[in-house]
């Protein structure tokens, strides 16, 4: 539905996140004026206004959102399928740091008791 230079689409939630929706909501703002709105238990309006141009055509700022919709929810289905691995290999590719902070904090524990050992029981000067 297109009412004074915007366009209104229905989205179906079963297909799209909320999650993909807003980000291409975010995506699109430097260009359009987006609104949001909850139509019922399956679906969002989307109302598009474009920034400064008139003369976008309809079908083009539509073609343009199913698009980025598209694309930002295949982003979010792969991001989720992908998690574990994407944390195993970000933990292997740290590891050498982590084992490396370990190692100097065991040896810095290690030192600052021996520090406090030695101050302890250091013989007492006598004069």
């Amino acid at each position: 539905m297109i009412r004074k230079n915007s366009i209104e689409l229905s989205i179906d939630c079963r297909c799209h996140t909320r999650e993909a929706i807003s980000a291409t909501a975010y995506r699109l703002a430097g260009r359009y004026t987006v609104a949001l709105y909850h139509d019922n238990e399956t679906s969002w309006k989307i109302r598009l206004t474009p920034r400064g141009e008139a003369s976008i055509a309809a079908s083009s700022i539509e073609e343009e959102f199913q698009l980025a919709l598209t694309n930002a929810q295949l982003q979010l289905d792969i991001q989720e399928k992908t998690a574990d691995i994407r944390s195993l290999i970000v933990e292997h590719a740290f590891s050498p740091l982590r084992r490396r902070y370990q190692k100097k904090n065991l040896i810095s524990r290690t030192t600052h008791f021996f520090l406090f050992i030695s101050k302890k029981f250091r013989p007492q000067k006598s004069w």
